[in-house]
């Protein structure tokens, strides 16, 4: 049941993002969505993915578990999830200050700045 839920957050965080991209979008000018806003959402999507895939059984490896001169792997594993932790943390942190330096100054529309915390947030909480 936990997939299904973090299946169903991870969705509706996209749905957001998308939603709020084409009403910004639609009302031209100033209001149009950059590459630079699709950063955050694109950083904790990355994020989510990396931390699905990380083999947790590393974390108390032992170096003669593995062949091959392999030395320090739960060292590696926990530097490599400390990494993952940073980029899911960033992006949270760059759609809260994009959203406050960029979307909620002069007569923008803020609804694609909170539709992209909202939907970065989502995803964090997801993974």
């Amino acid at each position: 049941i936990g997939a299904t839920i973090a299946g169903c957050l991870f969705g509706i965080a996209w749905w957001c993002f998308i939603e709020g991209s084409a009403h910004s979008n639609s009302l031209g000018g100033q209001n149009t969505v950059a590459f630079l806003d699709a950063l955050p959402v694109t950083g904790v999507t990355l994020f989510f993915f990396l931390l699905i895939s990380f083999p947790w059984d590393r974390l108390d490896a032992e170096d003669f578990e593995y062949s091959g001169g392999c030395s320090n792997i739960a060292a590696w594993a926990r530097m490599c999830l400390f990494l993952y932790i940073m980029i899911g943390f960033g992006s949270c942190i760059g759609a809260g200050l994009l959203m406050s330096t960029r979307w909620m100054k002069d007569d923008r529309d803020v609804r694609f700045g909170v539709m992209q915390l909202i939907a970065t947030i989502l995803i964090f909480i997801s993974a």
